[in-house]
């Protein structure tokens, strides 16, 4: 069992990375994306984005591994996130 992204997603992508001076600029925006198609971005889902930008798969997973929003893992139906920053303490 492979999880793959749609032809439509493929195309949705192709198309936001020409919205962008550069291509790369696109890539938070693809990954949130294929993750709304899928619920979350395992490798096999990294794996194809980073071939869509012709990057490295370890590119592509420094962000997702960075960015809160970003899940490696399926998440539940429900997400909460509570801002530990200084400017939501204030």
């Amino acid at each position: 069992w492979q999880v793959r992204l749609s032809e439509k997603t493929r195309k949705e992508i192709l198309e936001l990375q020409n919205k962008y001076p550069k291509s790369r600029s696109a890539l938070i925006p693809a990954l949130l994306l294929a993750q709304n198609e899928n619920g979350y971005l395992p490798s096999e889902i990294q794996h194809e984005v980073a071939e869509l930008f012709q990057i490295t798969f370890n590119e592509v997973n420094s962000i997702v591994t960075f960015y809160d929003m970003l899940y490696e893992k399926p998440m539940g139906k429900r997400i909460l996130h509570i801002c530990k920053g200084i400017s939501c303490m204030l």
